[in-house]
């Protein structure tokens, strides 16, 4: 699958994760930190959501103030 990690642009390949989750753990990122859009359907992903590998995804991190 492809996916774009934001704000960096930077574009990876990953194969072999089955759900957000091990995507995440793939990608150095922690639950909360960050958050998964699927392209394609325009949905967000919880970290249960399963993957396939014709995805195209974005990472995005979560950016909070008070």
């Amino acid at each position: 699958m492809e996916v774009i990690v934001r704000p960096d642009d930077r574009r990876v390949r990953i194969s072999g994760v089955k759900t957000v989750s091990e995507l995440l753990d793939k990608l150095w990122f922690r639950k909360g930190e960050v958050i998964v859009i699927d392209l394609k359907n325009r949905k967000l992903l919880p970290p249960n959501s399963e993957l396939n590998e014709d995805m195209y995804l974005e990472v995005r991190r979560v950016i909070s103030g008070g």
